[in-house]
């Protein structure tokens, strides 16, 4: 696995909500993370995606999707 150094993460984070940053910091500091998941962080910001977005809201969106 190819982790990100501490620094990578920072910076990878800065757009995203203060309380989302500390989640993605404490992960990072104490399992560690790869530099993929840093590419869908920033890729997420760029794109308005919600990476965060909760699955159950993810799942009706694109369930209701499939309905129209």
């Amino acid at each position: 696995m190819n982790r990100a150094q501490i620094d990578e993460v920072k910076e990878a984070i800065k757009n995203i909500p203060k309380k989302q940053q500390e989640n993605v910091l404490l992960i990072a500091k104490t399992h560690g993370v790869n530099r993929a998941f840093l590419e869908r962080i920033k890729n997420a910001n760029s794109s308005k995606e919600n990476l965060f977005e909760d699955p159950i809201e993810k799942y009706i969106k694109l369930f209701s999707k499939d309905l129209d």
